[in-house]
């Protein structure tokens, strides 16, 4: 296990470590744990990735899945008081801060950096603001090792959307899979990535997905388990097509991109207008038309995109990757395009995305940019992410031991 970055961020000017850091990654090694929780809100993906000379290796990483009645809180976070949000913000930290540390006892890997997601609470359209929460500062005393978190922020206050973020991170990790690069993320929220040889780096929220089947399930069987499990619900339903074009009316369809969705335009309300429109539709029906509506969407989106050249794949990431009826949808909707899982190309589509936001980190570190004008809309490209550092000022002598000092012994 290495244990480099603690000795050299405890002593002293954590900036000083930093800079360590910096050469160690472009001359070095580099190790960064990336982690993350979606627009589901079903738990904390971590996944650990080093870099040696500039080249990724996956070294592994797992799910760790929420606690009931935290999910069911974190879904409910837009209508909670201030105070009750706060205690969120330090649980939500809680379980990044085990998820971290579990993560590393399994791997048997100390990293050099985190880079923290966080769990978004707020991302509200059209608006300059987004939140996500996990307190990074309880991270970084936790686990004793810097962190960056908080990506979303600075894009949105320059004026890009704040998502998709991590079209940077998959062509650093998966440029390897050929050029152009094009990967579907089908979590909560359906995005894209596009990279191309010349340079092109494009990307774009394209709709709502798993978020809108788990809605659905929770809303109509509140004893269920919260989503399509195997897509058997959406497997024996059929697609009623005044779903889809209620779905498809809504006015984010007919944005251009780069844009960004959250449950704040594709919650509750939505869900209920589109049904009102279709009329009385049972829940394997209800399953079945929001997964074509969401293939749609997928079609719509695909066409802002440049144009495929003869037979091109995309890889695909995400829960919604083991959903039989959604994946049978993108096929038959978009026939021009290969859906393969990011499995084949030898990758854990489930850990995608914490894997970006190791990528991401090393990003930050590196003082590189996180973001484009082609991925969020940001006028210029963008460095993303706030430092947090181990709060505990420990002597030279216990610098490797990361074991506080007293007053009497500064």
């Amino acid at each position: 296990m290495r244990n480099g970055a603690k000795a050299r961020g405890a002593r002293g000017d954590p900036w000083s470590g930093l800079s360590a850091l910096v050469s160690e990654a472009l001359e070095g090694e580099l190790t960064v744990l990336g982690l993350i929780s979606g627009t589901s809100a079903d738990g904390v993906d971590a996944a650990l990735v080093r870099w040696e000379r500039g080249t990724p290796a996956f070294l592994g990483g797992r799910t760790f899945p929420y606690p009931v009645d935290l999910r069911e809180a974190l879904l409910e976070a837009p209508e909670l008081s201030l105070r009750d949000l706060a205690v969120l913000d330090r649980r939500v930290a809680e379980v990044f801060a085990e998820a971290a540390a579990e993560c590393i006892r399994a791997l048997g890997e100390r990293p050099d950096l985190v880079a923290s997601h966080g769990q978004t609470v707020l991302h509200p359209p059209g608006e300059a603001s987004t939140w996500q929460i996990g307190d990074p500062d309880l991270l970084a005393d936790r686990l004793g090792l810097p962190v960056v978190a908080d990506f979303r922020r600075a894009d949105r206050a320059a004026g890009g959307e704040g998502a998709p973020l991590v079209p940077l991170a998959d062509l650093d990790l998966f440029r390897g899979l050929g050029l152009p690069l094009w990967i579907l993320n089908l979590g909560g929220i359906a995005n894209l990535t596009y990279a191309d040889a010349g340079g092109s780096c494009l990307a774009s929220d394209l709709g709502p997905a798993n978020a809108l089947l788990d809605l659905a399930c929770r809303m109509r069987d509140p004893e269920g388990p919260g989503y399509d499990r195997d897509g058997r619900l959406a497997g024996r339903g059929e697609a009623v097509p005044g779903f889809v074009d209620a779905f498809l009316a809504h006015p984010f369809f007919a944005r251009g991109i780069p844009k960004s969705a959250g449950r704040e335009e594709f919650g509750a309300a939505f869900l209920a207008g589109c049904e009102d429109a279709a009329g009385g539709l049972s829940l394997p029906d209800l399953c079945a038309s929001i997964c074509r509506a969401c293939a749609a969407a997928v079609a719509r989106g695909l066409r802002l995109f440049p144009p495929p050249e003869g037979e091109t794949t995309i890889w695909v990431a995400g829960g919604g990757l083991r959903h039989p009826r959604l994946m049978a949808e993108l096929r038959r909707g978009v026939p021009a395009f290969l859906f393969r899982s990011l499995e084949e190309g030898g990758f854990d589509p489930d850990l995608r995305e914490a894997a970006c936001f190791a990528a991401m980190g090393r990003r930050a570190l590196l003082g590189w940019p996180g973001s484009l004008p082609g991925t969020t809309g940001a006028p210029v490209p963008l460095r993303l992410g706030r430092w947090s550092f181990p709060p505990r000022i420990v002597t030279r002598e216990a610098a490797g031991k990361v074991r506080p000092s007293s007053p009497e012994s500064r």
